[in-house]
């Protein structure tokens, strides 16, 4: 499939380029073009402003705009050759792909131009990406990405949100419908943000959602920028008083998976109207973290992240795509099912291909 066919939805574009308040753009980038939908939205707005799009796709040079420059690349090696004939641009758009990089594919992690900041990057693509268009972005200019939710409310990128949030100055986020880039439900938000020092006013959060013409935008809540600054994007809301309870994540890796042996509980699928029940595998050691009969078992990973069993066995390991959480009798299990629908919790639901959950996110649960 062509990268180009998770394209931004050109009402959901200009809406998202309505809401910031940039004036006087004369130049606009997005080097990861696609099917142009967020250049052609700018240029609606800023119809004076020159183009350009670059994509490692040659055949999107199809959708080019009037008049505008397209290039074929990656968009890194383009925004480091732009910062080196000091080509900057007052307002920088991106819906990057999103996945990890194999090792040879990491540009940025292993180069040592002292332009890039590392504090930024991990093993995402997109996190590569989000530096690339920091690069291009002209003191004072904006810039608008879109991004896997685990990138605004995960915790595994809280340090670079914490980056982020001192060092430039977050305007608002906007949570997008989950089926804008088809039947995939990938959730996914968009950033908008300036290259200037943070200010002391809110950031607004909304949420776009479906309406009768089109989209419409809905605010959610207004976070304080001290919470931004230490990555709680989401806010004091987010920060619940975490449990007593003894929760904890299985470590028996699939690797150590055998034909026989000692029983696992192992990551399974939730059948249409039945049930969640665990799989069950095998392997030769004893050793490693282990449920009794009575504890809680959550499914951490895949299509059926989140459901929930209690286990039947007396005792018993339990892989890594396992949480468990220890008996605490008939209440645990009331408020477990106040907290569920059909025994899969309401928590958040991470991943872009592959979904799970986190043990800080059951947590926060009131159980």
């Amino acid at each position: 499939m062509k990268k180009y066919a998770f394209y931004t939805p050109i009402q959901v574009a200009e809406l998202l380029i309505e809401m910031m308040d940039c004036t006087d753009c004369q130049n606009i980038i997005d080097i990861c073009c696609g099917s142009w939908n967020l250049l052609r939205s700018a240029k609606k707005y800023f119809p004076n402003a020159h183009i350009t799009g670059v994509d490692v796709d040659g055949e999107v040079e199809r959708f080019k705009l009037e008049n505008a420059d397209f290039y074929k690349g990656d968009g890194r090696d383009f925004a480091l050759d732009c910062i080196n004939e000091s080509q900057k641009y007052d307002l920088v758009l991106s819906n990057p792909p999103f996945g990890y990089l194999e090792e040879e594919m990491r540009l940025y992690a292993y180069s040592n131009d002292s332009r890039i900041d590392k504090k930024l990057i991990n093993k995402r693509y997109e996190n590569e990406m989000i530096q690339a268009n920091l690069l291009l972005a002209k003191q004072g200019g904006s810039l608008l990405f879109i991004l896997p939710s685990t990138f605004i409310e995960g915790i595994s990128n809280k340090k670079i949100r914490k980056v982020l949030g001192k060092q430039y100055n977050i305007c608002s986020l906007f949570q997008l419908p989950k089926d804008i880039f088809g039947t995939g439900g990938i959730s996914t938000w968009a950033m908008y943000l300036k290259n200037t020092q943070p200010d002391n006013r809110c950031v607004h959060v909304y949420r776009i959602e479906h309406a009768e013409n089109g989209y419409i935008r809905k605010e959610i809540k207004a976070v304080s920028r001290k919470y931004i600054k230490n990555g709680n994007w989401l806010g004091a809301n987010e920060e619940h008083k975490k449990n007593s309870l003894n929760i904890y994540r299985g470590n028996l890796h699939s690797k150590e998976f055998s034909d026989d042996g000692n029983r696992v509980l192992h990551c399974g699928v939730c059948e249409s109207g039945k049930e969640w029940k665990p799989s069950v595998r095998f392997c030769h050691t004893n050793v490693g973290k282990k449920a009794k009969q009575g504890d809680i078992i959550i499914n951490r990973i895949g299509k059926s992240a989140g459901y929930w069993c209690v286990n039947e066995e007396e005792e018993i390991l339990v892989s890594d795509c396992i949480i468990v959480i220890k008996s605490e009798g008939e209440s645990l299990i009331k408020n477990l099912v106040e907290q569920s629908d059909h025994h899969r919790l309401r928590i958040p639901i991470y991943g872009t291909t592959t979904q799970y959950i986190t043990v800080e996110d059951i947590k926060k649960l009131d159980l």
